[in-house]
């Protein structure tokens, strides 16, 4: 598990079973239990979220993500390559 919140840089994330909850790479918690990080993490993060409000975008700056995000997509899958596909004598097609 791992919960971010980018502007404030915190980060609560789960190593070796225990919780830790880090914000600017400085530990503020470490428990085992995943309840009380995560309510201590939206707790820090609703005070953070009145220092650092949300930026709006713009509609061209949506668009522009959004087909960054769709060209990111079709980048990362690798092409089968026709060779590896050889025909087996005997073999059929049907199913039966």
């Amino acid at each position: 598990m791992k919960l971010v919140f980018i502007p404030a840089n915190m980060v609560l994330e789960k190593r070796e079973g225990i919780y830790v909850l880090s914000v600017q790479d400085e530990v503020i918690l470490e428990t085992k239990n995943e309840k009380r990080a995560v309510k201590a993490f939206n707790e820090i993060r609703k005070e953070m979220e009145e220092k650092y409000p949300p930026s709006v975008m713009s509609v061209e700056e949506k668009r522009i993500k959004f087909f960054n995000w769709v060209y990111g997509q079709f980048t990362d899958i690798p092409r089968e390559s026709k060779k590896s596909r050889k025909y087996v004598p005997g073999s059929t097609n049907t199913f039966g």
